[in-house]
């Protein structure tokens, strides 16, 4: 049975091939009007890293259908990634959004903002332990016993909660110098994040990878690739561990008024996959 053209859209975005989708979706004609096309060409241009366009496509798809909240919190989420939110109502926006928006404004060193999306998440879902977690590192010292009385009565039912709980009552707990208890939650965190694995971590298996990834990238091969100048029409990109410098030297690189700092990207990993 052939699929219609709404039916291959659906499917191409399913399985994260958005340029098809894109493609497809171009046979429609001209979208204006049409508030799902508009939004489903808008989330692929997102998904493609064209914040520009996917902004502009959900501008449109919010005039064709005003008060949408999906589209609403389309439009918070991206415009966070590269600077404040772009807030059309407030009230619309979700939990889920919020932390995400909260997440986004960490990566960009706007902690203010991201403190203040944080606490809105929790103040709508007093059980989001995502925002939890994401809040440990903006808590001061001298707010710890606070927060640890305010959390007291938590109880986290999931292993991905216990883990994400786990991680904010162990800094707690370190900036008021209990280590021993600190330890203890840490230990705990991880263990809860062990057990929320679909299969046991291979130890094997891992240090493969990165035997092969030390191999690919050797001295030897690094010194054969092609060096010129920086092409400045096309993105640098940083990368590193987990607290290895990079979010650090993207901020520096930011300071130029010459340059922008897009903050921690999300998107990249999954490309590299696909």
């Amino acid at each position: 049975m052939k699929m219609s053209l709404a039916e291959q859209v659906n499917q191409l975005i399913a399985e994260g091939r958005h340029r098809d989708a894109l493609s497809v979706m171009a046979k429609f004609g001209d979208p204006s009007g049409n508030a799902p096309l508009l939004e489903n060409i808008g989330v692929c241009h997102y998904r493609l890293g064209n914040h520009a366009s996917a902004l502009d496509y959900l501008r449109r798809a919010d005039l064709a259908s005003p008060n949408n909240e999906q589209i609403i919190n389309n439009i918070a989420l991206i415009s966070s990634e590269i600077g404040p939110v772009e807030v059309i109502d407030e009230t619309a926006l979700t939990p889920s959004t919020l932390n995400d928006i909260g997440l986004n404004a960490y990566f960009r060193g706007d902690f203010i903002e991201a403190r203040r999306r944080l606490e809105a998440t929790i103040a709508l879902k007093a059980d989001h332990y995502a925002a939890y977690h994401n809040l440990a590192d903006l808590i001061e010292p001298d707010e710890a016993l606070e927060w640890l009385d305010r959390i007291n009565d938590l109880t986290p039912d999931t292993p991905e909660d216990q883990a994400a709980f786990g991680y904010l009552k162990a800094h707690l707990l370190d900036q008021r110098s209990d280590h021993e208890g600190a330890i203890a939650a840490w230990a705990q965190a991880a263990e809860a994040k062990r057990s929320s694995f679909a299969k046991p971590f291979d130890v094997d298996r891992h240090d493969a990878l990165i035997d092969g990834v030390i191999a690919a990238f050797s001295s030897e091969r690094l010194r054969q690739l092609q060096t010129g100048s920086v092409d400045e029409r096309r993105f640098n990109f940083i990368v590193g561990l987990p607290r290895s410098g990079s979010t650090l030297t993207g901020r520096l690189i930011g300071g130029d008024p010459a340059l922008i700092d897009l903050g921690g990207r999300r998107t990249l990993a999954s490309e590299v996959v696909r």
